[in-house]
């Protein structure tokens, strides 16, 4: 995987919900088991932000995935995450540019354009290591 900043779109309608889930993606030690999880023990892998919001249906995951898809921002890195896509889109996306502000807020626009209120929260090992 080349360097840059990636997206990921994910739900978590499972055990723990959204809290249990973006918790998991933040640990650096745990047992591989999504795709996503081969990224995010890379000792290379440097969290962001959280760019999220609530809903009730997996298939808002699948629509998000296809606009992200069609936008010039970002670009589509194989079928990572897209296992269940109907549309057969991956779920793992290279921002087209290194600036994080542009990939973050493409990604709310995205997500206000579904008519979402997207919440975002800045992780402060980024802080850390990049301010």
């Amino acid at each position: 995987m080349t360097k840059g900043i990636y997206a990921y779109i994910g739900s978590s309608m499972g055990a723990g919900g959204l809290r249990a889930r973006i918790s998991r993606h933040l640990k650096k030690r745990k047992k591989v088991y999504w795709h996503i999880d081969r990224i995010t023990t890379n000792h290379n892998y440097v969290p962001i932000a959280s760019v999220y919001t609530l809903t009730d249906t997996k298939h808002d995951e699948y629509n998000l995935s296809s606009l992200m898809n069609t936008s010039r921002c970002f670009t589509v890195v194989g079928n990572i995450g897209g296992s269940d896509n109907p549309y057969k889109i991956g779920h793992l996306f290279k921002c087209n540019t290194d600036n994080r502000n542009i990939c973050i807020n493409y990604g709310i626009g995205i997500l206000m354009g579904l008519g979402y209120i997207p919440r975002i929260c800045i992780h402060s090992s980024f802080h850390e290591n990049f301010s």
